[in-house]
């Protein structure tokens, strides 16, 4: 398994209007075929410009399936939910899969508000993992 991790986050200093709020990134290639993203904080206008490159850069990969830990995330905003939107989309045209995992209140009702709860149909990342395609060769390939 190869591992990444990325995090950007608030300085700190009081009134800082344009720092970006706490988010972190960390991404783990579990098999040739699928890759896990995880989000950590809040996902927001301030941050969603590297949460989207972490993403696409993923997508623009031969992996099958993405899965998005979104379990640790407190705060999903509009700009999140677009990408997301798009990622799905994205997915969808080249053969991938995008899983959504996700249990906190707030951003569950906004992937249902958004209209991509239905990507959010496993409880845990290894439920996900298990249902993610194996590549057009089978297993081993």
């Amino acid at each position: 398994m190869s591992t990444s991790s990325e995090q950007t986050g608030n300085t700190g200093f009081p009134g800082a209007a344009a720092q970006p709020t706490p988010l972190s990134i960390h991404v783990d290639y579990y098999r040739p075929h699928a890759v896990v993203l995880t989000a950590r904080g809040q996902l927001d206008a301030t941050n969603v410009v590297r949460f989207a490159e972490v993403l696409r850069s993923r997508l623009s990969t031969p992996v099958r399936a993405i899965v998005v830990d979104l379990q640790d995330l407190t705060f999903l905003g509009v700009p999140g939910l677009d990408v997301l939107g798009q990622a799905h989309v994205h997915a969808a045209v080249h053969g991938q899969r995008l899983h959504l995992v996700a249990d906190h209140p707030e951003v569950l009702r906004a992937l249902r508000v958004a209209g991509l709860a239905h990507l959010a149909g496993h409880p845990d990342v290894e439920t996900a993992l298990a249902d993610a395609p194996e590549p057009a060769g089978g297993r081993g390939s």
